[in-house]
């Protein structure tokens, strides 16, 4: 634990007074100790154990920086919201949420892929009831309706091997439909 005490020591009484105190608590991080992640707890003023306010500082670089860079990030997660954080550590950390949304989309886009083929092959059963045909075909028109939305975001692949060629078929299909998604996917299931 490192603890950060601010006191006053006055010029013409002699007297030391504590004006506030704050613990960082290392709660580890990686195995080679190169960097951490701290909990930070500002006291109250003039107790020991009264928490007033409560941050974090992640992924700090423990042996590239002062102390006090951490006392300074320290103080700035407790008081700021969306402080705490080495500069390029949110860059980072929001480089990763959209490599994971991208992910999700891919996935999403595959789940699409599975639920249309899913769709064909019903259609293709002679004991499917149609019942089950307008299910499906609703789940999947509700699939397509999210797809479109986030179409700019998928990488379609190269000629040989598209990547989601039923998806792919019927949003290029829609695009060109005035009546849009709906009769785009109709369309596509007459094939």
């Amino acid at each position: 634990m490192i603890l950060v005490r601010v006191e006053l020591h006055s010029a013409q009484t002699g007297r030391v007074t504590e004006l506030g105190r704050m613990k960082l608590c290392n709660q580890g991080g990686r195995f080679d100790d190169t960097r951490g992640n701290y909990s930070v707890e500002v006291m109250r003023r003039g107790t020991l154990d009264v928490v007033q306010r409560r941050g974090e500082v992640r992924d700090y670089p423990r042996k590239s920086y002062s102390i006090w860079r951490l006392v300074m990030l320290a103080l700035q997660s407790a008081f700021d919201k969306g402080g705490g954080m080495m500069p390029g550590a949110q860059q980072t950390c929001e480089s990763d949420l959209a490599r994971r949304f991208s992910q999700l989309v891919c996935d999403y886009f595959d789940a699409t892929e599975c639920n249309l083929a899913t769709l064909s092959e019903l259609m293709r059963l002679k004991s499917t009831s149609l019942r089950r045909i307008e299910r499906q075909t609703r789940i999947c028109l509700s699939m397509l309706t999210v797809c479109r939305q986030h179409e700019d975001k998928i990488d379609w692949g190269v000629k040989q091997r598209p990547e989601f060629p039923r998806v792919r078929d019927i949003l290029l299909q829609a695009k060109h439909e005035p009546e849009g998604l709906a009769v785009a996917l109709t369309r596509w299931k007459g094939k």
